[in-house]
């Protein structure tokens, strides 16, 4: 049998010690990450499909996050689903062509059945395809994304940077061109920290935090990752940090706490150690 992943160890000890701080048997916690993110890049030319700057953006987002090793935007485990808003007849693709290649890439079949106003539907394909230390890609729309995040992580209080997509968000490296159509923030992406107890007291997937990153973009396909798609650092690299303390004085309800804000502070430092 493989040994269980190590961010999966990192919850289940914690969770071990707050049982054993309240007098309870160990909880078992799973772990996984959601990525929200906008379609790629239109203009008036391009139609219902992306530009070639959208075109582009896909082939970069499969080159960097289409493989198994981790990044800073999939720091649990590479991507197990991909979902992208239905098309309508007659009306946009660009979700789905914006994720195609990292679905091909990944070898697996995207979820296109959800159209873009149905919040509650996506919540349901998203915790259907949610897998422990993986990532699930969702590509939508970008005027509905705060909507989802707020269906996604009801139990989350969002500070107002969260409440509507921002309408610039370049990568470091490139600008959007000025000839773009509408709004021109296509670099963000907001990576969602989800958990679930397993076990004998199996429950529903449940947001511990949420984070705002950058792809990294540099405006061609063969773009160097960066940012938030840039890879992580082998192990031995990383910053050390300093396990939380569980000594005696700590109920079961602050111990677990303790354990979601750890494992929300692992994802955030990119894997730690």
């Amino acid at each position: 049998m493989s040994p269980m992943p190590r961010f999966t160890l990192l919850a289940v000890g914690l969770a071990a010690a707050a049982a054993a701080a309240a007098g309870r048997a160990p909880e078992e916690y799973e772990l996984a990450t959601v990525l929200l993110m906008r379609h790629g890049e239109k203009t008036k030319a391009s139609g219902n499909g992306l530009s070639a700057e959208g075109l582009a953006r896909a082939q970069y987002i499969a080159q960097c996050i289409g493989h198994d090793g981790l990044t800073h935007a999939t720091p649990l485990g590479p991507v197990r689903a991909i979902i992208a808003s239905a098309t309508r007849d007659g009306k946009s693709h660009r979700t789905r062509d914006t994720v195609r290649p990292l679905a091909e890439a990944r070898g697996l079949v995207m979820d296109d059945a959800v159209d873009k106003k149905d919040f509650a539907g996506l919540v349901r394909h998203t915790r259907g395809a949610l897998a422990a230390d993986g990532a699930v890609v969702i590509s939508w729309q970008h005027e509905e994304l705060p909507s989802l995040l707020s269906d996604l992580a009801p139990d989350l209080h969002l500070d107002g940077s969260f409440a509507d997509w921002p309408k610039h968000c370049d990568a470091a490296a490139w600008p959007e061109p000025k000839h773009l159509k509408g709004g021109k923030c296509y670099d963000l992406v907001w990576r969602l920290t989800m958990h679930r107890r397993v076990g004998e007291h199996a429950g529903a997937w449940t947001a511990t935090g949420v984070e705002a990153l950058h792809m990294g973009f540099g405006g061609a396909a063969s773009s160097p990752c960066a940012e938030g798609f840039s890879p992580l650092p082998p192990p031995d690299a990383r910053p050390r940090l300093r396990e939380p303390d569980l000594s005696d004085g700590w109920d079961g309800a602050s111990a677990s706490r303790l354990m979601l804000a750890k494992a929300a502070w692992l994802v955030a430092a990119g894997g730690g150690q």
